[in-house]
Formats: structure tokens, sequence, C-alpha cells
């Protein structure tokens, strides 16, 4: 009975002390806020995106961290890449804290209140924050239309 008891001691004290990881933290870029649920992979491509392979892939917690094993973020091939409903992803670069920005909508709807002349269009026209038309789009106005510009940004 002592040697059962002396050889539970012995393996109740081998405790194994778990694997280190690298956090990857997610943050919204507007707010800085972390993102729980986002998609993190860690993969290897090729040329041509042809025999490539994932090496990790995982979802952020309640603080917006996901734990890598340190062997795929080491690894000097592999690529990132985060994604999350209603977010642009980020995609191939590799750091320890990642930025992604939210998706924003434009809905604009048109009423057509009289007779326009025949060929008549509605320019839209669409600039980014440092003031470059980023879209020029025409729409026909002889009907009630409904035009959703989808963007970006903080």
């Amino acid at each position: 009975m002592r040697k059962l008891i002396l050889v539970v001691f012995i393996f109740a004290g081998c405790k194994k002390d778990p694997e280190p990881t690298t956090p990857i933290t997610v943050l919204e870029s507007v707010t800085n806020s972390p993102l729980s649920g986002a998609n993190l992979a860690l993969f290897t491509s090729t040329f041509g995106g042809i025999g490539g392979r994932t090496l990790f892939q995982g979802v952020t917690d309640a603080n917006g961290i996901c734990n890598v094993p340190p062997e795929h973020y080491n690894n000097s091939e592999s690529e990132m890449n985060v994604t999350k409903a209603k977010y642009w992803p980020f995609l191939v670069q590799k750091s320890t804290t990642v930025y992604i920005t939210p998706e924003g909508w434009l809905k604009l709807r048109i009423h057509q209140l009289g007779n326009y002349p025949a060929g008549s269009k509605l320019l839209l026209n669409l600039y980014d924050q440092y003031g470059l038309r980023s879209d020029l789009t025409d729409y026909n106005t002889a009907a009630d239309s409904l035009v959703l510009v989808k963007g970006f940004g903080s």
C-alpha cells in the first residue's frame, strides 16, 4: 500500500507547465476597444496560393486576445489573417496588436417626385477623408431607386 501512495505522490508532483504562447490582441481601430469573436489564422502560402497550409486557427476571447503557439507565429514563412463580420479584414501582416476597421454604410433612397427629362441621371460623387474622389456613379432618376454604398473608416 505504501508503494502505491508513493507512486501517486510522484505522479501528482509531475505537473507539466503549460506551453508558452504568443498573445495576439485584436482591437477596433475607431475606439481601440478589444474585439471578441474575431477569427485569426496563421498560414503559409506558395506562389499562386497553391500548396499553402493552415498552421493555426483561433478566435479572440472577451479581451480581444488569441493565444498562438510561438512556433507558428515565429515561422518566417507564415502570414496572418484576422476577420470578423461587419469589419474590413486585416490580411497578410503579422503583429501582436492588430487593428481592424468597422464597415460603414450609406443608404440613399431616391423618390421620383416629378417627370425628369429623358436620360436624366443622378451623379453621386464620393470622397475619402483626404478629399480624393473614390467613386463617381450615374443613377437613373426615372424611377424610385435605392443606392447602398459600403465603406469603412474612422
